[in-house]
């Protein structure tokens, strides 16, 4: 299931909506398979390939016309056979069989027209009449098929009144021109006519020439408007799920249809043409077309296919294409010539033609490279455009989602989502679609330390290639610092809210102090003065047995006033250094009855402001121990191993209970420990008491022990 899809995306997403919108897509339901039908009819496939390709061996007739639409059959047969047998054990759907029936009609005509030259030649064979006519109708069903009807079928959505029309056209053409075929007597009156519907009338033949362009014309009227509406569905469709392989799908029933066209022109406009440029251009089609076909099918899941195939596979398929159309126009070129006064010449004139067409398969090259592998083909790019999103100030949330964006969209993946280990971060972040089962983890180290994972998703119906691992790798160093940018800019902006916290929660502590102790105490001792007023003349001795005991309170509440700022920034820490602050507040608090002792190396040297947070920390718990742990003795620790220090409380009292542990003050401490960089913990020692622990790492050149 997907994890998430970044506001960003979603907002382009719901703007780029068209105000009128498509019928609700239907859900991808898995229909079950024929494996053992799709294995069967796979091996009769190329069993009859086999046969065509022995009969041509057998014969080896001269190369001529019929032999270039036998190299298009046998590609069909080949190519088809394989896309057939892939979707057919998976799904039962009317565009499998119509893949099923092209590659099956392919091998039959190619296989017949061989068997019409090898047969003649061992007249103790059987004619076949049938099969030897199949070479001329054998590959309508499927080709045409595939070009007037599968594109339409090629949708998540139902059928709309367009759709049904142009599925309905082309089963008319396709069934038509069948039959047309049929009733050709060729090669009546010559011999027998071998056709199952022949009718033979000289009439009927003068009218099979017109008849034949006819339904040439409507293929190419049928076919051009079926890639139409695949390109309108398209540009129209909303999610990108029903969007994905569409326009490879237009392209390829646009060239396969375009490759009929010579079919459909005056014969007087082609003739200048050499006589294998429409099988050519019905070879190049038609091996492109099974591969546009399987882009949309994978890409989107139809019928619940799910195969993923390695970018490489879609990338050598569409270069060998172009390499072939390369070669193609270059030997057209060079046959369209006319004739030098020698070979060299000629050689040296298809060559420039060579070196003219060369850029324009170049820039092409170029674009397909960026199609398939976006900006893996080049690695440096992807870094740099990655890192550019790394200048953006931005929050921790939104500067991952910025990079995340460009991986997507830099090396054309479905998704990616970054989760960063560390404490303080921002979470789990995707970008796009990922948790499926082609997914790949990756680690992100920063000098060898794992700070989080990147997880990248494939479009679906793909499989990384090794050419998107090794952009992937080069990409890693530069999304490890960013995650840990990211968690440490989270991490700075959780500390400071918790010094904020603490800060607040230390005035509160001044406030009480203020409110319930020295104002009441301020307060009584107004009042015992009015009192002392009232009694100076009528009762001296009492007024002055209650002037001593105000002095006394007064002098009680200048040392609290003494004791509140000695806790908050004591003099001698700042004058003589932390060893001596924690000995003045052992010295000070054993009037208590509990007996503090100090165990610290006389030598330790600690910042001022990291010491100042430890002994206010040392401090709270020395408080909490004459308060509640009715302790008779507490050893306050502090040591250093050079790279952390570490204080602890111990005492011999009664203990934390759970609620103590997880009070405010508690709270408090350990927010102030923290900003620090370090921890503080609590423990319950078998023996009794408790040791309160405050660990600090000493930062490199600001601490010296």
């Amino acid at each position: 299931m997907p994890r998430t899809v970044s506001r960003r995306r979603w907002s382009n997403m719901t703007r780029a909506a068209e105000p009128r919108r498509e019928p609700a897509p239907v859900d991808p339901v898995e229909s079950d398979g024929h494996p053992v039908v799709a294995t069967v009819l796979l091996v009769a496939t190329y069993a009859i390939a086999a046969l065509a390709i022995g009969l041509y061996a057998a014969v080896q007739p001269p190369w001529h016309v019929g032999q270039w639409y036998f190299l298009v059959d046998l590609a069909d047969a080949i190519v088809y056979g394989a896309v057939g047998w892939v979707l057919l054990t998976r799904v039962d759907r009317p565009v499998v069989w119509i893949v099923v029936v092209t590659a099956l009609g392919g091998a039959v005509a190619a296989a017949s027209s061989q068997w019409t030259q090898f047969q003649p030649d061992h007249p103790d064979l059987p004619t076949l009449a049938l099969f030897s006519s199949a070479q001329s109708w054998a590959w309508i069903p499927g080709t045409l098929g595939m070009i007037l009807v599968a594109p339409w079928l090629v949708r998540r959505r139902p059928l709309d009144v367009v759709g049904k029309i142009g599925i309905a056209a082309g089963t008319a053409v396709t069934v038509g021109f069948v039959l047309e075929r049929w009733t050709d007597p060729y090669p009546w009156p010559d011999g027998p006519s071998v056709m199952p519907l022949a009718v033979e009338s000289e009439w009927w033949v003068d009218q099979l020439d017109w008849i034949e362009r006819g339904f040439m014309i409507a293929i190419v009227v049928v076919g051009l408007a079926a890639a139409a509406d695949v390109a309108r569905r398209w540009r129209r469709l909303d999610g990108l799920d029903e969007r994905r392989g569409l326009g490879w799908l237009a392209v390829g029933g646009a060239l396969m249809t375009l490759a009929f066209l010579p079919l459909a022109l005056p014969a007087a406009w082609i003739e200048p043409l050499p006589v294998w440029t429409t099988p050519s251009l019905h070879l190049v089609s038609q091996l492109f077309f099974p591969a546009a076909l399987l882009v949309a099918v994978l890409g989107q899941r139809l019928w619940g296919v799910r195969i993923a195939v390695s970018r490489a596979v879609g990338w050598s398929l569409l270069t060998a294409t172009l390499l072939f159309a390369y070669v193609a126009t270059v030997a057209a070129i060079g046959l369209l010539l006319p004739d030098l006064t020698a070979g060299v010449g000629r050689v040296v004139a298809a060559a420039l033609v060579a070196a003219a067409v060369e850029p324009v398969r170049r820039w092409v090259q170029r674009r397909v490279d960026r199609l398939v592998h976006g900006d893996a083909h080049e690695p440096l790019n992807a870094v740099a455009r990655i890192g550019g999103r790394l200048t953006s100030p931005r929050d921790p949330e939104l500067l991952l989602s910025s990079l995340l964006e460009g991986v997507v969209e830099s090396l054309r993946l479905a998704g990616a989502a970054i989760d960063v280990t560390a404490d303080g971060h921002p979470g789990t972040l995707a970008v796009g679609t990922v948790g499926d089962a082609d997914d790949v983890a990756l680690p992100l180290l920063v000098d060898d330390e794992l700070v989080g994972a990147l997880t990248v998703s494939p479009r679906p119906g793909e499989r990384l290639d090794q050419r998107t691992r090794r952009a992937l790798d080069s990409l890693l160093p530069t999304l490890a610092v960013a995650a840990l940018l990211a968690v440490k800019v989270g991490e700075l902006a959780e500390s400071r809210s918790r010094l904020m916290t603490a800060r607040d929660e230390e005035r509160r502590a001044i406030r009480r102090e203020l409110h319930d102790g020295f104002g009441p105490a301020l307060a009584g001792i107004g009042y015992g003065l009015s009192a002392v007023r009232n009694l100076i003349r009528t009762d001296p001795d009492r007024a002055l047995e209650l002037l001593d005991r105000l002095g006394n309170e007064i002098d009680a509440r200048v040392e609290d006033v003494r004791t509140l700022a000695r806790d908050l920034v004591p003099p001698v820490l700042i004058e003589l250094g932390l060893v001596a602050a924690l000995q003045e507040l052992a010295a000070r608090h054993r009037a208590s009855g509990v007996n503090f002792v100090v165990d610290t190396d006389q030598q330790l040297d600690v910042p001022t402001a990291m010491a100042t947070t430890l002994y206010g920390l040392i401090a709270e718990a020395v408080r909490n121990v004459v308060r509640h742990a009715d302790a008779s003795r507490c050893t306050i620790t502090v040591r250093s191993d050079g790279s952390t220090i570490v204080a602890e409380v111990r005492d011999d009292g009664i203990g934390f209970d759970d609620a103590t542990v997880s009070g405010v003050g508690l709270q408090s401490m350990r927010e102030r420990a923290s900003s620090l960089g370090g921890s503080l913990t609590i423990d319950h020692p078998l023996g009794g008491g408790s040791v309160v622990r405050v660990a600090v790492p000493l930062r490199s050149g600001r601490v010296t022990t």
